[in-house]
């Protein structure tokens, strides 16, 4: 089972967050992506949220709802629990 990002860091890393716990507005850059399944990975990767690559919560839906991220490639929405799974440098 993929283990989720905690506040202390994923794997005994350094401080990272997971993407689903920034608030509205915040920017962060991608540290790591799920790498269990090639085909979440590449969809990923095909919208440009790959670590290294700037990332911005635009709106999180209510309700349990996705989340809205602007990256280089454009705006997308992200279900919760993958943006749970994405560590993040950030503030």
């Amino acid at each position: 089972m993929p283990e989720p990002v905690g506040k202390a860091g994923l794997n005994g890393e350094g401080a990272l967050r997971s993407l689903a716990d920034l608030p509205v507005g915040t920017r962060a850059v991608i540290a790591r992506i799920p790498l269990d399944d090639p085909g979440t990975a590449a969809e990923l990767a095909a919208l440009r949220i790959l670590p290294g690559e700037p990332v911005e919560v635009v709106e999180v839906i209510p309700l349990h709802g996705p989340l809205l991220v602007q990256t280089a490639g454009g705006v997308y929405a992200l279900g919760r629990r993958l943006a749970g799974r994405i560590a993040v440098h950030g503030p």
